[in-house]
This record gives C-alpha cells, sequence and structure tokens, in this order.
C-alpha cells in the first residue's frame, strides 16, 4: 500500500460519485473549456452519455466494470447500432473514467484493453458529374433557392468537402491570387 501510495495508484477513500452526476461534471467542464473540443463533439458525447447514464443508472463509478459495459454494448446492437457507433460510445465511456483517474477518483478505467468491435465499412460508390448536374437542374426547377443549391452542390463535388465544412466557409477563406480554398477545422 505504501508503494502504491507513493506511485498514485491507490484511489480516492469515501463513496466515488453516481455515474450520471460524474458525467454531468464532465460535460460541464468541457462547456467551459471551449477550446479542448468542437461544439459538435461535445454534442456527440452528450447524447451518447445519455445512453449510458440510462444503462448505468444510479451506479458509482467503482462500481463500473466490464460485465457491464458489454451488456451495453450489447444491447446497443440488439437495437440496430453500427458497430463504429457502438465503439464511438465506448470512447466517449474511456473519456468520462480517463477525467475520473486524472482527477484521483478511481485507480484505472474499466474500459482499458477491452476490445472494440469490429467495422466492416460500407464502400461508397462515386457520383458521376452527370447526377449532379441532374441534381443542379432540378433544384433550379423547382426551389426558388435553386441557384444557392445548385453551387452548393458543385463546390462539394469539386473541392471534396462535407456539406458542414462548406456551410463554414467564409469569403477570407479563399485566396484568389493562389485559387486556393481553405477546408477545415485546422485549415
Amino acid at each position: 500500500l505504501k508503494l502504491q501510495r507513493a506511485d498514485k495508484k491507490l484511489p480516492q477513500l469515501g463513496r466515488k460519485p453516481k455515474f450520471a452526476d460524474y458525467a454531468d461534471r464532465y460535460l460541464e467542464h468541457l462547456e467551459k473549456a471551449k477550446d479542448t473540443k468542437r461544439p459538435s463533439t461535445v454534442e456527440t458525447e452528450r447524447v451518447h452519455l445519455r445512453a449510458w447514464k440510462e444503462h448505468l443508472g444510479g451506479l458509482r463509478l467503482d462500481q463500473i466494470n466490464r460485465p457491464k459495459i458489454r451488456s451495453f454494448m450489447a444491447k446497443r446492437q440488439d437495437e440496430g447500432a453500427h458497430a463504429r457507433t457502438v465503439n464511438l460510445a465506448l470512447t466517449v465511456l474511456n473519456n468520462v473514467l480517463h477525467w475520473a483517474v486524472d482527477e484521483e477518483i478511481l485507480s484505472s478505467s474499466p474500459v482499458d484493453g477491452l476490445k472494440r468491435l469490429k467495422v466492416k465499412s460500407r464502400k461508397k460508390e462515386l457520383v458521376e458529374l452527370p447526377a449532379i448536374e441532374k441534381v443542379c437542374e432540378q433544384g433550379l426547377k423547382f426551389s426558388k433557392n435553386g441557384v444557392q443549391l445548385a453551387d452548393f452542390v458543385r463546390l462539394c463535388a469539386y473541392c471534396g468537402a462535407r456539406e458542414s465544412e462548406v456551410l463554414q466557409l467564409k469569403w477570407e477563406h479563399v485566396e484568389w491570387q493562389r485559387k486556393q480554398l481553405t477546408i477545415g477545422w485546422d485549415g
């Protein structure tokens, strides 16, 4: 015990917080420390933590173990969740439990070393230019904002950006001299 105390491997004494309360504290921390994660990432974590809180109920942090985690994973798969989604939920739980380890509430996370689900990525088909032009033509015919829609679809198609990334673009992201468009969180 003396060696563990010297290595800071002993958990805090006393009752551990309930998972639901601690998860809320973790989310508050993310919202206050705005530079750590993107708002969309925080929202994703919020959604997954809602499911974890529902599953783990009023368990205290030190009562969370691998069988309980695996039962959540099996339940989510039975509900039809994709393996990647289940793995993402596992990562979110890991983030919370590692925060508890950093705060010396837990000595280790039960998620450490837990095997993730195999993800079979779906093959994405390339959309050909005639199909893109057809969408643009239909947008011009049937929408009062057809010109904007067509420009948006073409920009996504030609630069390869996601819709959310294109929607965040501003004029200062365009370098006219170099004929370059800067896209993405880190440019």
